[in-house]
């Protein structure tokens, strides 16, 4: 698991469908696998649970944003997490 000092990861790119439409979104690892995570607690695919998050954001807020601020919120308030498997 990374360390607070772990070198900066690179932005992983994914490509998921929102309202019929392909988009692509940017994030690093650690935010992908808190998002999985959450998502799979809920019983929903990824892209299923970012289009339902996407429905609450606010038109100026772009969605890699969005997705950051809701991961960091989740992690901040739960205990630490086990996310040494690889979620898709």
């Amino acid at each position: 698991m990374p360390t607070l000092l772990s070198p900066v990861h690179r932005l992983q790119k994914r490509s998921i469908s929102l309202y019929g439409h392909r988009t692509s979104i940017a994030l690093e690892e650690e935010f992908w696998q808190v998002l999985a995570y959450m998502a799979q607690k809920e019983g929903r695919p990824l892209a299923s649970f970012i289009a339902q998050l996407d429905t609450h954001r606010p038109p100026e807020q772009a969605l890699a944003s969005m997705l950051r601020l809701t991961a960091l919120r989740f992690a901040l308030i739960h205990p630490p997490l086990d996310l040494t498997q690889k979620t898709s």
